[in-house]
């Protein structure tokens, strides 16, 4: 019975009430109990005392379940106090397992002490000292309970740190090793979250239905909406459309419905199917009625037809349809309060820039209300972005500098900062300012070499520096070219070529020659190229004297 009410937090304090009327207050349960109830109470310190105390109990010896319990409790309760022993203490006692005196192998709190370890590990815990014994307890199949929640918390660590590569085999093995596991409802959804991530979509699919079949119920809307979601990125809008209508029907958070129902919506848009539409519309409406009980705090309530009105004109828009502008500009005169306005002023900007030619003074205007309409720092950082193409529309140089640097130094982080590296670096040189322009290239291919950019930005980096006709200049644009043609991309021919050229200025004519006789003889020399290098053969040739 104490337990029952235990796990209805405001029963806690009549719970402890009842407790100091017990009889043997140091009975072990007693003393859980009421550390238990003193930890919802937020009485942390008390609790820590009780449970240290009970913990040094000859009755709790005789009980490891209510032991193990106590360890647990003990360390969340150490875990919300901040005390940096918390990690130390689970990590302890999941080995002591493996040192067990009594030959313990097993325990009822695998769950709860890994549930801990993984809120420790959110809240900034280096990796390293939670992985080390963690990769230990996987690497020990004597225990395979333990072996499972350490597999599943070493693959989840793997993937907060970007490394999914490694995180999926780890994951993989998990499900292939032990299908039973208790964690393996949440192993099979990570799996599809990471195979998702590599485009893997066919075993996206295949976990989707053995986790229907296994698990079903509830849950299975997370699924569907998934599948609907790999079907979406396919093109199969159809397919799509189908898997969203059911994770719809079988959802009953309001929120994740709504999100369902809009994205068949935005399938039967795609797929024209109009009447479908209006089906999935007039559900969407009575699912985005607010809720009366909305908590203060939570998301505001967002009109679902203004988004789905918006969404269209995107589409339109994307595909760069002469209906998307009008589209957009209805959009903005209907829901002037719509929190997506900022999102439709800056796709109205990017479509009058696409127009030919480009229309940079209404497109400004444009960008101008966007900025004034409270837009979110994503969206902050897309208006910064396209600032800097509106100044190239306008054709200014000093512009474009001004507008780069500012967006490079707002957000160094940006997916788009080598793009805009790349056009201030080229603005630099256009204006012939060729050490900034060689600091930014250069800067753009060692910071961000697997960027698209990075092999263009070695070359004209090169460019830059033999563009300073200083011997110093020249040395540094041939070591540039060399690493370029290390790097063995589509610009190494390119580079080798220039390379020929700044020997050539450096005097160094039988190195050149040989240079220009490498190139005559690689694969990439064809027609029209072939004959400008022969040409510039014969006059090195012609300047020997030959």
């Amino acid at each position: 019975m104490f337990f029952n009410e235990l796990e209805t937090g405001p029963q806690a304090q009549s719970v402890l009430l009842r407790l100091a009327r017990e009889r043997g207050e140091k009975d072990a349960t007693v003393q859980y109990l009421r550390a238990r109830s003193l930890f919802q109470l937020d009485d942390l310190k008390k609790a820590e005392d009780v449970l240290r105390d009970l913990l040094q109990t000859e009755s709790i010896r005789k009980g490891p379940q209510m032991h193990d319990a106590a360890i647990v409790l003990l360390a969340e309760v150490m875990w919300k106090q901040r005390l940096p022993t918390a990690s130390s203490s689970v990590v302890a006692f999941l080995n002591s397992f493996t040192t067990a005196a009594d030959g313990r192998t097993d325990t009822d709190y695998w769950s709860e002490a890994f549930g801990l370890l993984e809120r420790i590990a959110l809240e900034g815990k280096p990796s390293e000292t939670l992985l080390t014994p963690a990769i230990a307890w996987a690497s020990d199949s004597t225990m395979p309970e333990r072996q499972g929640y350490a597999l599943y918390f070493i693959a989840s660590e793997l993937h907060r740190a970007g490394r999914d590569s490694e995180a999926t085999g780890i994951i993989e093995s998990l499900i292939q090793s032990q299908p039973r596991h208790p964690r393996i409802s949440d192993a099979i959804r990570l799996a599809m979250q990471l195979h998702g991530i590599t485009r893997n979509d066919t075993r996206v699919l295949q976990l989707a239905e053995r986790w229907k079949q296994d698990f079903g119920g509830g849950g299975k809307a997370v699924v569907d909406f998934l599948v609907g979601l790999i079907h979406f990125m396919r093109g199969d809008y159809r397919d799509a459309l189908s898997s969203f209508n059911k994770a719809a029907d079988g959802e009953t958070d309001i929120a994740r419905r709504r999100r369902a129902l809009y994205n068949a919506a935005i399938c039967a848009i795609k797929t024209g199917q109009k009447t479908l539409l209006k089906s999935v519309v007039a559900q969407l409406t009575q699912a985005s009625i607010p809720d009366p009980n909305r908590k203060p705090g939570s998301p505001p309530f967002q009109d679902t037809a203004a988004d789905l009105e918006l969404d269209k004109a995107l589409q339109f828009a994307s595909k760069l349809d002469p209906g998307a502008e009008n589209e957009l500009n209805n959009f903005i005169k209907r829901h002037p309060t719509s929190l997506r306005l900022a999102e439709a002023l800056i796709a109205l900007a990017e479509f009058r820039l696409l127009d030919l030619p480009p229309r940079a003074k209404e497109a400004a205007e444009a960008l101008d209300a966007a900025t004034a309409a409270n837009p979110s720092p994503l969206l902050r950082e897309q208006i910064g972005y396209v600032r800097v193409w509106l100044s190239e529309a306008r054709q200014d140089l000093p512009g474009i500098t001004v507008q780069a640097a500012n967006f490079l130094a707002t957000w160094p982080d940006s997916k788009r900062a080598d793009e805009v590296r790349m056009k201030l670096a080229e603005t630099y040189y256009r204006q012939e300012k060729y050490a900034l322009a060689r600091t930014e290239f250069e800067i753009l291919a060692t910071h961000q070499a697997d960027s698209a950019y990075a092999d263009a930005a070695l070359y004209f980096a090169g460019m830059s520096a033999m563009a300073v006709p200083t011997q110093e200049g020249l040395n540094a644009a041939i070591s540039t070219w060399d690493d370029l043609i290390q790097r063995g991309g589509p610009l190494a021919f390119a580079a080798r070529q220039q390379q020929a050229i700044a020997t050539r200025k450096q005097g160094n004519i039988d190195k050149a020659l040989k240079i220009y006789e490498s190139l005559l003889t690689a694969p990439e020399a064809t027609g029209d190229q072939r004959l400008s290098l022969q040409y510039e053969k014969a006059e090195l040739l012609i300047t020997l004297g030959k």
